[in-house]
């Protein structure tokens, strides 16, 4: 796949996963067992999406935890822990 086609069909996923989200967000517009079933669907494009971005992410990856110091990484990985937490309340 050529760059231009595979930046258009990440931008065309990207949009895609946003506005699936929104709409996950409010069971009482889809209904109970609507949201529920679009939930489960949304995992494949979720999955296309980190598998379409993999080197990205790896490359990502590895200079954040090679050229940082282990402290930074620490407060890092702390942050997201805490914001995870949050979440989850």
């Amino acid at each position: 796949m050529s760059s231009s086609k595979r930046r258009k069909f990440n931008i065309a996923l990207d949009v895609f996963l946003l506005l699936a989200f929104l709409l996950l967000l409010s069971p009482r517009l889809t209904g109970l067992p609507l949201h529920e079933v679009l939930g489960l669907i949304v995992f494949i494009p979720v999955i296309v999406h980190l598998l379409s971005s993999w080197q990205w992410i790896r490359l990502t990856s590895t200079k954040i935890f090679t050229t940082a110091k282990p402290r930074a990484v620490s407060t890092i990985l702390s942050m997201q822990f805490y914001l995870y937490c949050l979440l989850l309340l």
